[in-house]
Parts: structure tokens; sequence; C-alpha cells
């Protein structure tokens, strides 16, 4: 295969950094690609995580961006302005043309602690987490509210389906499969902490609540500082 250019999600994997050295050998362009909602406020600890979870091109000739808050994001942090292009995310193309139903419940979109984060692996912010999707449950019922809880594709996220059919067992847990189907037949969507799916129900127009959990000192991204939703 001859390639005109190589397009990455990230630089920081050992597969992709196989690969970006191959392409400078070989002298092919690289491109990284935004790949998810980053933090991007001003703050040391936010920077420095941004670096080590690749954000930012160190060894790509370009990076491509969703919008002009991202390009902001990189210009502050030093990236060239030619390097980076504002092409927005074909994935939520297909958002804007889809039906919008609503069929009267609430959706929550689990986003629990994970062990690339310090902070996430203490006994506070673990219990934490599960007292708030308890909290949540309770909630809806209460309200008299169908209730669906979809949980993060991660291996490590924690499974609520026994807590929240003690409470309630009419309420829903999706393991698997795609988001944006029930984001888009949901009334109400809740996420716990930051999410990309945060975007998803924007552009669906659904009311958004985002309910913090944990604080890894990454201050506040503009998702959440764009009076775009509601933070709990």
């Amino acid at each position: 295969y001859t390639f005109s250019s190589i397009v990455l999600l990230s630089e920081i994997g050992s597969t992709e950094q196989l690969i970006v050295k191959l392409a400078k050998k070989h002298s092919i362009p690289v491109v990284l690609l935004q790949h998810g909602l980053f933090y991007d406020d001003d703050v040391e600890e936010a920077n420095n995580m941004n670096k080590f979870q690749g954000v930012f091109p160190v060894d790509s000739d370009e990076t491509i961006v969703w919008g002009h808050i991202e390009k902001n994001h990189q210009l502050k942090n030093g990236i060239k302005e030619e390097k980076i292009q504002v092409l927005g995310n074909p994935y939520y193309d297909r958002i804007r043309n889809r039906p919008n139903p609503k069929t009267n419940h609430i959706l929550l979109a689990t986003s629990g602690p994970v062990i690339e984060n310090s902070i996430d692996l203490t006994i506070e912010t673990i219990e934490k987490n599960q007292a708030t999707i308890k909290k949540i449950c309770e909630v809806t019922t209460n309200l008299q509210k169908n209730f669906v809880i979809k949980l993060h594709p991660s291996p490590d996220e924690f499974d609520p389906t026994s807590l929240a059919r003690e409470i309630n067992p009419r309420i829903k847990v999706h393991k698997t499969g795609e988001i944006l189907k029930l984001v888009e037949d949901c009334d109400v969507f809740v996420v716990i902490d930051i999410s990309t799916v945060i975007l998803d129900a924007q552009l669906l127009g659904k009311p958004v609540i985002c309910v913090q959990v944990k604080d890894s000192g990454y201050g506040i991204p503009s998702v959440l500082t764009s009076n775009s939703c509601l933070i709990a």
C-alpha cells in the first residue's frame, strides 16, 4: 500500500508510536484527530493530563479539531495555528436530521472511576460514585419516571444493576450497545462527571444535568461553563 497520510486518535499508544516513527521515516504526513471532549480549563493539572493523554500534537504534522473552542485550547498550549484544522466531527452529522421523539424516561450515563486516575482509586471516590447512582435511582422512582441507565463502555465500569433493582425492579440497565438511540428517546439526560456524550444530548436538544462526583483537579471544561447544562 501507498499511504498519502496517516490519521491517529492519539500518539501515546505503543502501536501509534511505531506508526508515527515509520511514517516519519517514509515522509508520510501524520494527522492527529480530536477523539473526545477535553478538559480545556487553563490549569496546570489539566494541561499536564492532556499532554500525558496525547491531546496535543507532538510528532503529528497537523491536528484536526471539532471547533474553535478546542482550536483556542490548542493555541493556548503552544500549538502553531498553521498546524490546526477545524473540520468538525463527522459522527455528529447523522444526529442533526434524526427524529427527536420523547418516551417519558430519564437516561443516566455513568462515567465512574477509572484505574488510570489515582484519585479515582480512593475509597471515598468509589463510594461517592455508587451513592450518587443510588440517589438518582431513588429520586427518579419517587418522581414516578421511567429510568434507564447506560454504562460507560470501559471494562472497569461499576455495574449498578443489583443496586438499581433493589430500589426499583423496573429500572433498565444497558451494559453494551450504542448510546445515541437512548439519548434520542429520553426526556432528560443525566451524566456523571464529564463525558463526550453530553454533546450528543445537546445536539438533540435534550435538557442535560451533569452530576459531579469527583474533583480530579482539572478545572471546569467549557461545556460546563457555557450555560448549556445544569450542574448538580
